[in-house]
């Protein structure tokens, strides 16, 4: 394992520090500390972080491009087969990196396509699109939106451990459209996953969103 890793000034001037790159086999994992800090640093979490996530993490700590990495590298490419009590009715669910840019929410910060879907994933994972930039370009949808990104590391760990319901929307009284609801509590706060049926016999996603109960479920 190769580590080159640059100096981190010391000190309570302002200074400026970068990143450590870790080389391990062909995996380029990143560990990034603020560009600008004063005293403490914070930094940003890792893939390897990711994985293991316990509490909700910062804005300061998490980046779109390592999270782009993170649910390309362990989430997508892979089928998640669910076994329910109707065997009719099992869930075979397939992540795509084109999901992405919709789990995140970019569609409610950005106008037009060319940051969703298939153009998007790019766009994340190369760090184009970057918190900063979705902050400019809607202060107000980027607020009621922020957590959605928070709490989309935690994605990982509810498809490895979900609870399931068969979900109404009519019952819920609700305007999800989805025919299950994968959830389960995560740093004080439940997430729900809404999957749709599709042609192909998988399913597909519709919401992801994060609740502090899960009223709506009953």
């Amino acid at each position: 394992m190769k580590n080159n890793t640059i100096p981190i000034p010391q000190g309570d001037d302002l200074c400026r520090c970068q990143l450590t790159l870790i080389f391990y086999g062909s995996a380029l994992i990143f560990i990034k500390a603020d560009s600008l800090f004063r005293g403490s640093i914070v930094m940003t979490l890792s893939i390897q972080d990711l994985l293991v996530l316990k509490e909700l993490p910062s804005e300061e700590q998490i980046s779109l491009d390592i999270m782009a990495i993170f649910f390309k590298e362990h989430l997508c490419n892979r089928l998640f087969h669910y076994k329910i009590r109707d065997k009719r009715r099992d869930i075979r669910l397939h992540l795509r990196t084109f999901d992405l840019p919709h789990l995140l929410g970019i569609h409610k910060m950005l106008s037009g396509s060319s940051y969703r879907g298939s153009k998007g994933f790019p766009a994340l994972a190369s760090g184009e699109l970057t918190l900063e930039m979705l902050k400019k370009a809607n202060i107000g949808a980027y607020d009621s939106t922020i957590q959605r990104i928070l709490h989309f590391p935690f994605l990982y760990q509810l498809m490895y451990k979900p609870q399931f319901i068969i979900f109404n929307p009519k019952v819920a009284r609700s305007m999800i459209e989805a025919e299950f609801m994968l959830y389960n509590a995560f740093s004080g706060r439940y997430l729900h996953l809404g999957v749709l049926p599709t042609k192909s016999a998988k399913h597909t996603l519709s919401k992801f969103r994060h609740k502090e109960s899960r009223f709506f479920l009953r």
